[in-house]
């Protein structure tokens, strides 16, 4: 069994490592088109920082085919590696959970009436309780990985600088009456 699990986790990291550099080899040369697109179509006398543009769908499709895709694509790679490592994990549990309930509901067909039986029965329940446990909390980090993959490339593009220049503050007076003037400006 030690055999088998050592060929999957090879499989699957393989596989990862496959994604990732399928993922940056489409996703410089979709950087790439995007790029020249928007700095042909904006107005390039803006002082804001420029990022690319991140597609959510994309995102969220990768972050649903592979676990942590999703987040290695928005750049986010401490995520991604948490993600992958959270999913895979659960994934493993719930194998081996599924693996050690097999075994016991073997030996409750061979056993016989009793306590003996009885030990079966506990045994192969809490296995099969806490794999279909481990398989919820499995939908939830994927459900997770999807929702925050796709609201990383929604924010992608958001502007995180310092400028406020939506709110200016000036003082004003002439001698006699002082005060300050605050000005807010939203631009839609």
């Amino acid at each position: 069994m030690k055999k088998h699990q050592h060929k999957i986790l090879l499989l699957l990291s393989v596989a990862l490592i496959a994604c990732l550099f399928a993922s940056k080899a489409s996703t410089q040369n979709f950087d790439q088109k995007s790029m020249s697109a928007n700095l042909q179509s904006e107005d390039l006398s803006s002082d804001s920082i420029k990022t690319s543009v991140k597609s959510p769908t994309g995102a969220m499709i990768r972050s649903l085919v592979f676990p942590g895709w999703g987040q290695w694509y928005n750049k986010k790679k401490f995520k991604a590696l948490l993600i992958f490592g959270t999913e895979v994990g659960l994934l493993v549990n719930s194998i081996y959970l599924n693996q050690k309930y097999l075994e016991w509901n073997q030996k409750f067909k061979g056993s016989e009436p009793g306590y003996e039986q009885d030990v079966i029965i506990a045994n192969r329940e809490f296995y099969i309780n806490n794999r279909n446990s481990s398989n919820w909390w499995l939908v939830g980090a994927i459900l997770f990985s999807i929702a925050d993959a796709f609201v990383d490339a929604h924010l992608s593009n958001f502007d995180e600088s310092s400028d406020l220049s939506f709110l200016n503050i000036s003082p004003i007076g002439d001698g006699k009456y002082d005060g300050i003037r605050l000005s807010i400006c939203w631009r839609y």
